[in-house]
C-alpha cells in the first residue's frame, strides 16, 4: 500500500551520478539505505523504468517514488529490576534515591578527576534533598602504573 508520491525531476549537474546518490541528494529526508531498499524493491520509477541503485542518471528525468506506509512501532517502557547497589559498595547519598550513579574510576585518570567534579556538583544540587546516590567503584587502568595500589589503599582508607 502506498502511503504517498513523491515527485522530482534531476538536475542537469547530478548527470553521471548513480540513481541511489541522486536520490539522496534530493531526498535527504531518507535514508540513502532505504533509497536503495525502494529501488530493489520497484517504488522508484525513473522516467517510465525502474532503474537499479548503480544506473547513472542523465539529468533532466523524472523520478517517481511510491512511498510505501511504514508500520508504526509502539515502544512501551518496561521496568526491568536491576540490583545496582551492593553492601560493600562506597555510596554518597540516599541508597533508595530514584537516580542512582555508578560510577567506575581510575584514580590516576584525568578525565575521571573531571568527572569527580561534576558529581560532586550534582551531589550538591540534588544528592542533599535524595534525589541522587553516587556509588563508586574502581576501576584501575594498565596504564596507569600506580593505579592499582591505590584502589588498594582507598580500599584500606574507606
Amino acid at each position: 500500500m502506498t502511503a504517498k508520491k513523491l515527485l522530482a525531476q534531476v538536475p542537469a549537474e547530478y548527470a553521471g551520478k548513480r540513481v541511489d546518490q541522486a536520490l539522496a541528494a534530493l531526498f535527504p529526508g531518507f535514508s540513502r539505505s532505504r533509497l536503495q531498499q525502494w529501488v530493489r524493491a520497484g517504488y522508484i520509477r525513473l522516467g517510465n523504468k525502474s532503474p537499479r541503485s548503480s544506473d547513472k542518471v542523465a539529468g533532466g528525468e523524472a523520478i517517481e517514488i511510491d512511498v510505501p506506509e511504514l508500520p508504526t512501532l509502539a515502544w512501551e517502557a518496561e521496568a526491568i529490576p536491576l540490583a545496582l547497589i551492593y553492601e560493600d559498595d562506597h555510596i554518597l547519598g540516599n541508597p533508595s534515591a530514584p537516580v542512582k550513579v555508578v560510577e567506575f574510576s581510575d584514580t590516576e585518570c584525568p578525565f575521571c578527576k573531571n568527572f569527580h567534579q561534576t558529581m560532586l556538583d550534582i551531589m550538591s544540587e540534588y544528592g542533599t534533598d535524595g534525589q541522587v546516590a553516587w556509588v563508586y567503584r574502581h576501576f584501575p587502568l594498565r596504564i596507569h602504573a600506580k593505579a592499582a595500589t591505590e584502589a588498594h589503599a582507598t580500599e584500606c582508607a574507606a
